[in-house]
């Protein structure tokens, strides 16, 4: 197994002992870091760098001139937002003796991408109504904002000031989370993007490399997805 893929509400971390040595852009913003003595050397239109710790804005067309290095990449959503805390990054990162769900959410916390304080209690309910939604590909804020005696632009408000992303982009992401369970259960493409509550697997895919610089054929082949 190549990859170790852990999926969170709006972005994504992978632990690999390989790189992509093809130039390729995405629209999440990328956290990269060594996790081995190698420092990361890649390449951007603006020159070659050689670090132990990189970050990419969101579409920054970008190659690594390594094919092998142990790291952690943080894919996060675009419209994200976070204030990243890149004080003593390399000191925690070399604290990540073992990799596994728990280091890692404790890293994230470090980070300033997991945070510990309390949701609004409306907002916990909403998470709840998504997850029984059958069909996310028929979501309707309208139908939410009123069990929750909201209005439409108040419920959006308070789920980006709460959450850290649009509610459109949480539920593109948990769309994603179901693709990822569908395609567990040795379902075919098309079969995915269905259950997961996109239109088509053309739909899918497209979101899917838009994100990751990658398509879902790439990610699943080599990749073991780690939930919660």
């Amino acid at each position: 197994m190549n990859r170790k893929i852990y999926l969170f509400d709006y972005f994504t971390v992978i632990e690999s002992e390989s790189l992509n040595v093809e130039f390729h852009s995405h629209i999440a913003q990328q956290l990269s870091f060594s996790l081995d003595s190698c420092p990361l050397k890649y390449e951007t239109e603006e020159g070659v760098f050689e670090k132990r710790f990189i970050y990419l804005p969101s579409l920054i067309k970008h190659r690594f001139l390594s094919e092998s290095c142990h790291n952690l990449t943080i894919l996060i959503d675009e419209e994200a937002s976070f204030k990243l805390d890149v004080e003593h990054i390399d000191t925690r990162v070399l604290k990540l003796e073992t990799i596994n769900r728990k280091s890692v959410e404790s890293f994230l916390k470090q980070l300033g991408l997991i945070s510990n304080k309390e949701l609004d209690e409306r907002i916990i309910k909403l998470f709840q109504m998504i997850k029984d939604y059958e069909n996310l590909d028929e979501v309707k804020l309208k139908d939410f904002a009123n069990s929750l005696a909201l209005s439409e632009s108040r419920l959006l408000h308070l789920f980006k000031e709460e959450v850290g992303v649009t509610f459109r982009k949480y539920i593109l992401w948990q769309k994603l989370k179901r693709a990822v369970d569908a395609q567990a259960e040795g379902r075919n493409i098309t079969d995915v993007a269905i259950a997961a509550g996109f239109s088509d697997s053309a739909h899918f895919s497209k979101f899917f490399k838009q994100s990751f610089g990658l398509s879902p054929k790439e990610i699943f082949k080599n990749s073991q997805f780690i939930q919660e």
